[in-house]
């Protein structure tokens, strides 16, 4: 899983691209335990996956009001950002900015 993820991303990234491979294989079933998820056999609870998204995803950062600089009316609103990590939370995940 990790190295068709790295195509197009630096190389400098390759732990993310585990780390992001071994969350997801967690919450994929195996023959080995009977199409149980190593997630589900560790917490007793079925994983959540609606949140799962590719390695190197982009996205937008929004920059608050209270951080962009006064008369910057016509001044970009965002950064772009790739996702590389997911969090404990399914809400928020780790962005890389190649900035």
């Amino acid at each position: 899983m990790v190295r068709p993820s790295l195509d197009n991303v630096p190389v400098s990234l390759w732990a993310e691209a585990f780390n992001w491979a071994c969350y997801v294989k967690n919450r994929l079933p195996h023959s080995a335990l009977m199409d149980r998820t190593s997630y589900k056999i560790l917490f007793s609870k079925k994983p959540m996956i609606s949140h799962l998204r590719l390695f190197y995803t982009k996205y937008y950062i929004h920059i608050p009001v209270e951080k962009q600089p006064v008369g910057s009316k016509l001044d970009a609103r965002t950064l772009e950002g790739h996702l590389v990590r997911y969090t404990k939370t399914t809400r928020m995940f780790r962005i890389y900015k190649p900035s």
